[in-house]
C-alpha cells in the first residue's frame, strides 16, 4: 500500500476494473498515507457487495479515528462487522478502537478472533504487539512483533516498523546484546534511517555511553520524522551528563518548546537550569510538573530548592513537607525540611525534624552537624554536648563529630575535655585544620604562644 499503490489503483479504476475489487484496496492505501478525506470520498460502500463494503467501512472507521472522531468511528466499524463479522481488516480496526477506549480485554478478543480465522494475518500480530506494549506486557509484545516480522516480506516497509518497535522493547528489557544485534542488521539495510540511529543512541544512553549516544542522536535528529523531537531530549541529556551545559540547554529548550506538555523535557531542562543557577526558570519549568504529578519526588526536591533560592520559602517548605509525607522514612528529606524550617525561624519544628532524621538514619551526619551547630549558635551548650556525644558514639571515626564535641566542651568552659576531643580528631586526621585551630585558640587564651605556634605549624605542614 501507500503512494505507489494509490497510483496504480486509481489507474485500474480508470481502466474499468470493478469497484468491489479496487475501492477497498484504494481506501487502505489512503489510510496508510493518512488521506482521510479521500477515504470519505469513496462513499459508504452501499453499492458494494457485503465483503468489499465491510473493508471500506472499516477504512472509514479508521479515518474517523485518525480525526479523533471516536463516535463516528464506532458507528462505521459496527456497520463493517455487520456486513462481514469475519472481516480481518474490520476486526483489527475495532481492536484499535477498543484500545483507544482502554478496553484492552475487548481488543484482545477481536485480535484472537482474527487469528483464529487466519493465524498468518500479519496486521493482527503487529497490532497485538502494540496492544501488549500498551499493557506493559513487554515480553509478550516482543513475541507478537516477532510473529509479524517473520511473516512479512523482506522489503516490506511495515516490517521495518515492527523491527524498530521490537528492538526498542529489547532495549527497555535490558536485553542489550540482542538489541545491538538487531540494530546492526537494520543498519546494514537502513544506514541513514533516523529510527535506526535513534535506537542506537537509546541503547548507548541506557549503557551510559554518553559520547556515543550523543553522536547517534545527532545523526537521528538530522533527519525529519517523529523521532527527531525525542532525539533532542536524549541528545540534551547525554550532553548534560558530559558537562556540555550550553549544548544541553539548547537541545532541551528546543524539545520543551516542541513538547511543552512532556514532563520529561521540563525535568531535564530544570536539571540544566539548576546547574547554571537559573532558579526562576526552574520554578517556571517545574510548577506544571508538580501540578501534574504531585508524587514526583525529584521534581518536588528541585522545585523546593529553587523556591528557597528565589525567596519563596513558605512554598518551598510546603513542598518539603509533601516530600516527607511521600517518603516518611527518608532521612534526607527530613533533614532538608528541618534545615529549611530553622532558616525560617521555626526552631522547634526544625530541631524536631532533624532529630527524627537522625533516628531514621544514624549515619546521616548532615542532620547531626546542623543540629549541633544550631545548639552552639544558640549557646545551648548542654544540649550541644549531649548531641555531640551521641554523634561520636554513632560515628566514632568521624573527625567532625570530635570537633563538635570539643566545641561543646569549650562552650561549657571544660578545657581539658575539649582538648581531649580535639586531640582525638587529630588522631583520626593529623593536621585537621579545625582541630588545630581550636587547640591553638585555647593555647592563646592561656597565653601559651609556643604551643599555639605548634598547632598552626601542624596545619601548614599538612596543607602547605
Amino acid at each position: 500500500f501507500g503512494a505507489g499503490a494509490e497510483k496504480e489503483l486509481i489507474k485500474a479504476r480508470q481502466l474499468g476494473f470493478s469497484d468491489d475489487k479496487v475501492v477497498p484496496l484504494l481506501a487502505k492505501a489512503y489510510i496508510q498515507q493518512q488521506k482521510y478525506t479521500e477515504v470519505f470520498d469513496l462513499g459508504d460502500g452501499s453499492s458494494l457487495p457485503s465483503g468489499p463494503a465491510a473493508e471500506l467501512l472499516a477504512a472509514r472507521g479508521l479515518a474517523f479515528l485518525g480525526q479523533n472522531k471516536t463516535k463516528q468511528a464506532a458507528q462505521a466499524l459496527d456497520a463493517a462487522l455487520k456486513k462481514n463479522p469475519d472481516s480481518l481488516y474490520g476486526l483489527v480496526a475495532v481492536a484499535r478502537l477498543n484500545s483507544i477506549a482502554l478496553d484492552y480485554e475487548a481488543a484482545h478478543r477481536r485480535i484472537k478472533r482474527a487469528l483464529e480465522i487466519d493465524p498468518s494475518y500479519i496486521p493482527a500480530w503487529s497490532f497485538l504487539g502494540d496492544l501488549n506494549r500498551l499493557e506493559n506486557k513487554q515480553d509478550a509484545a516482543v513475541e507478537a512483533y516477532t510473529q509479524a516480522i517473520d511473516k512479512r516480506a523482506y522489503s516490506d516497509r511495515e516490517k521495518l516498523i515492527d523491527q524498530l518497535k521490537r528492538t526498542r522493547l529489547l532495549i527497555q528489557l535490558k536485553r542489550y546484546e540482542e538489541a545491538q544485534q538487531e540494530i546492526d542488521k537494520l543498519a546494514k539495510r537502513n544506514m541513514n534511517h533516523p529510527g535506526v540511529n535513534f535506537l542506537q543512541g537509546e541503547l548507548y544512553f541506557r549503557q551510559q555511553r554518553w559520547p556515543e549516544a550523543e553522536e547517534s542522536f545527532t545523526r537521528a535528529q538530522s533527519y525529519t520524522g517523529t523521532d527527531i523531537v525525542e532525539a533532542l531530549y536524549y541528545l540534551g541529556m547525554a550532553q548534560y551528563q558530559q558537562g556540555k551545559i550550553v549544548l544541553a540547554a539548547s537541545n532541551l529548550s528546543q524539545y520543551v518548546m516542541a513538547n511543552p506538555l512532556r514532563m520529561q523535557g521540563r525535568m531535564g531542562l530544570a536539571l540544566v537550569k539548576t546547574r547554571t543557577r537559573n532558579f526562576a526558570d526552574v520554578v517556571d519549568l517545574l510548577r506544571p510538573v508538580v501540578a501534574t504529578d504531585g508524587t514526583n519526588v525529584l521534581a518536588l526536591n528541585l522545585l523546593s530548592n529553587a523556591l528557597m533560592q528565589t525567596g519563596e520559602t513558605d512554598e518551598a517548605i510546603e513542598l518539603q513537607q509533601r516530600i516527607v509525607q511521600l517518603q516518611p522514612e527518608s532521612a534526607a528529606g527530613m533533614t532538608k525540611l528541618g534545615i529549611s524550617q530553622m532558616r525560617m525561624g521555626q526552631q522547634n519544628r526544625g530541631l524536631k525534624n532533624l532529630q527524627t532524621a537522625i533516628e531514621l538514619d544514624p549515619e546521616n551526619q548532615q542532620a547531626d552537624i546542623v543540629l549541633i551547630l544550631n545548639y552552639l549558635r544558640e549557646k545551648s551548650f548542654q544540649p550541644a554536648l549531649q548531641a555531640a556525644r551521641a554523634f561520636v558514639e554513632r560515628q566514632p571515626d568521624n573527625v567532625t563529630a570530635y570537633n563538635l564535641l570539643g566545641s561543646a566542651y569549650m562552650g561549657l568552659e571544660k578545657s581539658e575535655e575539649a582538648e581531649d576531643a580535639f586531640k582525638a580528631a587529630l588522631k583520626l586526621e593529623p593536621g585537621n585544620p579545625m582541630a588545630n585551630y581550636l587547640l591553638a585558640s585555647m593555647a592563646l587564651k592561656d597565653a601559651d604562644l609556643d604551643k599555639a605556634r605548634t598547632y598552626y605549624e601542624a596545619v601548614l605542614k599538612v596543607h602547605e
